[in-house]
């Protein structure tokens, strides 16, 4: 659209909304590929989400596995397949709560953390790389918009 004023194109709102949506959804793919190929360089032999719920049992410790479905977002059933599959890995344990026998807690085994930091490395260079040469100022903007959607999810 043609600024009356100015006589300079702008951009209208609507347009502003397609370009962040597809800005978005590109990023989201180019960085899921980029981590399936850290958790394959890392060795690690697992899934993003599967590297999710390690880290929320690695920061908060032993959960009610109920738990771990509200942080990630996930249904039972989803978090009951990841749990068991993670538990065959000897990844984590899961135990029946002494409290409520309906209810399993679920931890990290100690030789997980190794596996964390090793890939939270290759995430740190991945994020070092895409953010390379963008400003500070523009960096404070982009961490406080992120901190704004998440909000809202």
């Amino acid at each position: 659209m043609l600024d009356n004023i100015s006589g300079k194109w702008q951009k209208t709102g609507m347009d502003i909304e397609r370009s962040i949506q597809k800005n978005y959804f590109e990023l989201l793919l180019k960085t899921q590929e980029k981590m399936r190929k850290i958790l394959r360089g890392a060795e690690a032999g697992l899934s993003p989400v599967e590297v999710l719920i390690i880290r929320v049992l690695v920061e908060k410790g032993p959960v009610p596995q109920h738990v771990l479905g509200e942080v990630l977002s996930k249904d039972k059933s989803q978090i009951a397949r990841l749990v068991k599959g993670l538990e065959a890995k000897g990844l984590i344990k899961r135990q029946q709560s002494k409290e409520d026998g309906r209810v399993y807690i679920v931890s990290a085994l100690l030789h997980v953390n190794e596996k964390i930091e090793r890939i939270a490395a290759y995430e740190h260079a991945l994020i070092g790389d895409m953010l390379a040469g963008v400003p500070k100022d523009d960096l404070a903007v982009f961490e406080r918009v992120l901190k704004q959607i998440n909000a809202k999810l």
